[in-house]
Parts: C-alpha cells; structure tokens; sequence
C-alpha cells in the first residue's frame, strides 16, 4: 500500500466475494481520524477522499508483479521523493528499513 497527498493504492488479496466497498469505507475513515490533528492533510478540510473507488483483478504473477510495482514507484512518478523508498507513507518503506 502506498498513501500519496490525494489519493493512495493498494494490492490486496480476497479471498471468498469481495467487498471491496465495505474495506475502502473502513480504511478512509480510520486514515481520517488519524489524521484530524489540524496538520497539513487535516480531514477538517471536505472532501478529501473520492466517492469511489476502481479495483483491477490480477489475474497471473505477472499481473500481481506489475500491480505491485506501479504502487511503490507512484511516490517518485508523482515527483514526491527521488526513491521509492525514501516515501514514508508506504508499505515498501518499512519493508525496505
């Protein structure tokens, strides 16, 4: 998962019917509470988050291997950091430490 200023990605594994709705529900509004400290990406400022959502079904290896790759150089794409993982706000950052 990587979490950029505007929007943020994930690769998840489902197993059984996905509720891809319900767990997007739950992750934005656990991230906002967190956030709500008047920081710069308080949630105090309205509509922070898109009212939906695109999911993309993995459908091989080669399909996860590139599913994960576009989320952990999206920091550096979007110009934030030099290495993906000098970007903070990412799964990859810890697996990197």
């Amino acid at each position: 998962m990587v979490i950029l200023p505007n929007h943020l990605h994930a690769v998840w594994t489902e197993r059984g019917m996905p509720k891809f709705a319900e767990r997007w529900r739950r992750i934005k509004t656990r991230f906002s509470r967190a956030l709500d400290d008047g920081g710069p990406y308080s949630m105090r400022r309205p509509n922070i988050w898109w009212d939906r959502f695109e999911e993309y079904p993995i459908r091989s290896d080669d399909d996860f291997t590139k599913a994960v790759e576009y989320c952990r150089v999206n920091p550096v794409k979007h110009g934030l950091v030099g290495q993906p993982e000098d970007w903070p706000y990412s799964s990859f950052a810890k697996r990197a430490a």
